[in-house]
């Protein structure tokens, strides 16, 4: 990011947004609705004037209607759910980014550069949860390898927006249905979406799917980073970097970036080949 300029950062973090994983999830569910309720007006004027019928087909396609009348409640209660979604942990996100990058130094390049911590703690934030690997400094997170606080809350940001995405959407949904009544929401919506997750959208998954994927989710980085330590913790090229606790702090921060987001605290080329064998 040396070359870039500030402007060019700025038009850089809208288009993460608006190609943002999570972000991308919502036009579908705006279709789906917007597409419904044109067809509405009839579907529920045929209900209406057929609810007395005992043709076995009028009672079928009245059962459909109110299939789709309990969709299009509750992927308007989904829409809700992304949008919050989003807005926790890209504002939220950034202001304990802030919180945390205040205990440390700015890298010199950004402060020669004039970037201040609130802009920087956005970009980070965005580029973690958007996994798209842009970052502020010319030579990736390189700079951030001693700011553990740092490079820790960017893993749980790449994490929320990648592939622990439907985890965490799955736990705001329960708590929107916890707190319907308090907030006013649609409570029969969201216990649809619940139990109707796979009607909803492709990062919704029932409760047993979600505690498989989190499982796996699991697997591979805590497989990746015992790697690490069995095969790299006393190599000299990685010892270079810093102590102990460095180094494992490199491993479990590259265990969940290198495949999710691409951002790097150390040059790759350092490790052993099989760590990239594992990685892919």
């Amino acid at each position: 990011g040396g070359d870039i300029s500030p402007s060019g950062f700025i038009v850089l973090y809208f288009i993460m947004y608006f190609g943002g994983t999570c972000t991308l999830l919502l036009p579908p569910l705006i279709f789906r609705r917007i597409a419904y309720a044109r067809l509405r007006p009839e579907l529920l004027e045929f209900r209406e004037s057929e609810k007395l019928s005992t043709k076995p087909i009028a009672k079928k396609l009245i059962e459909s209607i109110n299939q789709c009348e309990k969709i299009h409640s509750a992927l308007a209660v989904t829409i809700v759910l992304i949008l919050l979604h989003n807005f926790f942990w890209l504002f939220i996100g950034t202001f304990i980014m802030y919180g945390i990058n205040t205990m440390y130094d700015d890298p010199p390049e950004l402060v020669s550069r004039g970037f201040s911590k609130l802009w920087t703690s956005a970009f980070l934030t965005a580029t973690s949860y958007f996994n798209c690997g842009f970052v502020l400094t010319s030579d990736s997170m390189f700079q951030y390898v001693d700011k553990k606080g740092i490079y820790v809350w960017c893993t749980v940001l790449i994490l929320a927006g990648n592939t622990c995405a439907p985890l965490c959407l799955r736990i705001f949904l329960n708590l929107m249905h916890t707190f319907a009544n308090i907030f006013h929401l649609d409570k029969s919506a969201i216990r649809f979406a619940l139990d109707h997750p796979r009607l909803m959208t492709t990062h919704l998954f029932n409760f047993r799917q979600t505690v498989i994927l989190t499982f796996f989710v699991l697997l591979i980085d805590l497989s990746e980073f015992v790697f690490f330590l069995a095969t790299e913790l006393n190599r000299p090229e990685m010892q270079a970097y810093g102590d102990m606790s460095t180094l494992v702090g490199i491993g479990y921060f590259q265990s969940i970036s290198t495949r999710n987001a691409g951002l790097q605290l150390v040059d790759l080329r350092q490790f052993n080949q099989g760590m990239f064998v594992i990685y892919i």
